[in-house]
């Protein structure tokens, strides 16, 4: 029996059943082909150029986190992911991981809000 179904999950959980062939990835959410599914297109690829959603995981502290504290924590994050043994877990996991600091991703959390605000504007779902 061939069921289709459609799921936003990230790659981790969908790897193992796609390389035992009980999955098929049809296209993926991002701007990019994932580097799990390589043979899988985008979205965008597959003529849905508005379709592109990342899953991103971030650390945020409040304002008044004196700057010491915020340059340790800087430092202690800085230091976990760029660790050879830390990258392998998660690229093994299915994922992409990347290390950005405050300034840069300040800047990729304002895009990528500003991108999601008006596409859920353009599909009448926010106001």
């Amino acid at each position: 029996m061939l069921r289709e179904e459609v799921t936003a999950l990230g790659a981790g959980p969908l790897k193992g059943y796609s390389d035992a062939g009980q999955l098929r990835i049809l296209a993926t959410f991002g701007s990019e082909r994932h580097p799990v599914f390589p043979d899988a297109p985008t979205f965008a690829e597959a003529a849905y150029p508005n379709v592109v959603f990342a899953a991103w995981v971030g650390l945020f502290l409040p304002k008044s986190v004196p700057a010491a504290v915020m340059a340790r924590m800087r430092q202690a994050m800085r230091q976990v992911m760029t660790d050879p043994e830390v990258l392998a877990i998660y690229t093994k996991a299915g994922g992409a991981p990347a290390y950005m600091d405050t300034p840069e991703f300040t800047a990729y959390v304002e895009a990528d809000t500003d991108r999601l605000v008006k596409t859920v504007r353009a599909i009448g779902k926010l106001e």
